[in-house]
């Protein structure tokens, strides 16, 4: 029986024909941007259906002969995208294809790719979002005290913002502050972080806001605009920056600036309860996507993978 679906290496990729769909999709998810990818893992492929009717991005990889899939670091989730309907039948039928491209898998699905999914093994990760469709005074008052507090203290600083396209240097203090906390992330994760956020901006979806007392830089933030969705990617404060409430004030700036625009401000992922309260603390509520997991690895290299 011949596949539905074929395979293209990243060469083979029309990727002006898959960006349109990843814009066209009724999810439309940054990460799933070919300029995005290719900066992040290089060496994707694409899953097809017919002419571009439904893709998915294939971030299939080999280690000790064994072909494993995973959601690359960088990327939150994937998904199906497509200018048409996805049926929850469809997804199905897409999941016992990918069942067979890899022996190990640990994909996270969209929150859309998530909802259409039922029976699949399955682990919940989970994120919040703040719906943009109030006016600023209404959207504030369900921030938390402590949020309000914060705020307050911030504003007595006369803190600034400036918009940036200094990537490098954002990436750079973004390592200088909160790499101790990622150890896990090496210099060519830093290095592929760099061109994704470059490349947003070239293509017109991302935008970098820089936090300043009087001419001191004390915290930055990075963000995606894709359609009808502001993401807050990464940031970083610096001790200064973090006693004044920096990031407080960043992130409410740009909830006041969209405010009563109906977009979703997306606070990103995280099953860190602590990172949870701070999102929760601008009035925002919690989303839910899967983890998909396949491990049909042999008995030795299970107990090398735990």
């Amino acid at each position: 029986m011949i596949s539905k679906f074929r395979i293209l290496d990243n060469n083979q990729i029309d990727k002006v024909k898959w960006d349109e769909v990843i814009n066209s999709s009724e999810f439309t998810n940054y990460a799933s941007f070919s300029y995005f990818l290719d900066a992040i893992f290089p060496n994707w492929k694409a899953i097809i259906y017919g002419d571009y009717d439904y893709i998915f991005p294939l971030t299939k990889g080999s280690k000790f002969g064994v072909n494993y899939l995973i959601t690359p670091i960088f990327i939150p989730y994937i998904g199906v995208s497509s200018k048409l309907n996805i049926y929850p039948e469809f997804i199905l039928e897409f999941i016992e294809f990918l069942k067979k491209q890899a022996k190990y898998i640990d994909l996270y699905f969209d929150p859309y790719t998530s909802s259409l999914i039922d029976s699949s093994p399955k682990e919940i990760r989970k994120g919040q979002v703040l719906i943009l469709d109030k006016p600023y005074d209404q959207i504030k008052s369900r921030y938390s005290s402590n949020h309000k507090r914060s705020l307050s203290k911030a504003n007595k600083f006369n803190l600034t913002l400036k918009s940036s396209s200094n990537v490098k240097l954002f990436v750079s203090l973004f390592k200088e502050n909160k790499g101790k906390q990622l150890k896990e992330l090496k210099d060519v994760n830093y290095s592929a972080l760099t061109k994704a956020l470059e490349k947003s901006i070239e293509n017109g979806k991302g935008f970098l806001l820089d936090c300043y007392q009087n001419e001191n830089h004390i915290s930055s933030a990075f963000f995606m605009l894709v359609k009808n969705r502001i993401t807050y990617i990464k940031g970083f404060s610096s001790k200064e920056g973090r006693d004044k409430g920096a990031m407080h004030f960043i992130l409410d700036f740009v909830i006041s600036d969209y405010s009563l625009s109906g977009k979703i401000f997306d606070f990103g992922g995280s099953n860190s309860p602590q990172v949870a309260r701070f999102n929760i603390g601008f009035g925002a509520n919690d989303i839910y996507y899967q983890n998909y997991k396949k491990n049909s690895l042999p008995f030795i290299l299970k107990m090398f993978k735990s």
